[in-house]
């Protein structure tokens, strides 16, 4: 059982890793530079109050009802008017979503996740819409949106900040069991103690503004060797296996250093 100071430390990893600017290993460049996190737990663990704790902190929005057509951007088809794709308006950010539940019978769920893997690891894309637009063109810090000829480009960076009473751990559902492996993924499963003194007022998580160490980070080969064991002699399943040694390169970046006891409790969520 995790308890909630491990849950804060890896929250604000994860918040500190948007900093990260480019990750070089020995063998390749990280395309996705930044953590996911997935956390998961049973009703009334205290999930959702953790989760919009730290949206309230980075002044992010929870995001309801959320559709492809909102993820990726389109055009009102009466109005003309310009509907900015979400993974935009979350840049330098997260996009919160509470309570996700997804069955294998929901093809529409199925197909809003798939496209969330995909940019997930990489926010760019150019994307077809049917309808012309008066047109959008926004930079920020190296992002852009632009809508223009019936055609979105995005350069976007965000994180994904989950919760959900799903079964992580049962689930065979393709696209969630994908999704799992490109996240933290933190189990909140307390005892009647912990949740008394969270009753008596314990803090739920405590923000901490870690500054990154390392916002170009080059991972040396006797660190990435160090960290390809860790991963090799963990308990981490083979479908997470090259993940996980991806986000100790992205916890590395935010550290500037191997902190063993950090490493192997993330190493110890798989």
């Amino acid at each position: 059982m995790i308890d909630l100071k491990d849950i804060s430390v890896l929250i604000n990893l994860t918040i500190a890793s948007l900093q990260i600017k480019s990750i070089k290993t020995p063998y390749r460049d990280l395309k996705r530079t930044n953590l996911h996190i997935l956390i998961y737990g049973k009703v009334g663990s205290t999930k959702s109050s953790i989760l919009y704790k730290v949206a309230e902190i980075l002044k992010g929005d929870v995001m309801k009802g959320l559709t492809k057509a909102n993820l990726l951007g389109t055009v009102d088809k009466n109005t003309k008017e310009v509907i900015a794709p979400t993974i935009w308006d979350c840049r330098h950010n997260f996009l919160f979503i509470d309570e996700y539940y997804l069955n294998h019978r929901d093809a529409i769920g199925r197909e809003l996740l798939n496209e969330l893997l995909s940019i997930m690891e990489n926010p760019f894309y150019t994307k077809k819409i049917s309808y012309s637009s008066q047109g959008f063109d926004k930079k920020d810090k190296g992002l852009y949106c632009k809508i223009k000829d019936k055609n979105i480009t995005i350069k976007t960076k965000f994180g994904l900040f989950l919760n959900t009473m799903m079964n992580i751990n049962s689930t065979q559902i393709h696209e969630f069991k994908a999704l799992k492996t490109r996240c933290l993924c933190v189990p909140m499963y307390f005892d009647r103690k912990i949740l008394q003194k969270i009753a008596h007022g314990m803090n739920l998580y405590k923000y901490e503004k870690l500054k990154t160490k390392r916002i170009n980070c080059t991972v040396s080969d006797k660190i990435y060797s160090q960290i390809e064991d860790m991963v090799y002699n963990s308990k981490v399943d083979d479908e997470s296996y090259l993940r996980k040694i991806e986000d100790l390169c992205r916890i590395y970046a935010v550290l500037g250093k191997i902190d063993e006891d950090i490493f192997n409790l993330v190493l110890s969520l798989y």
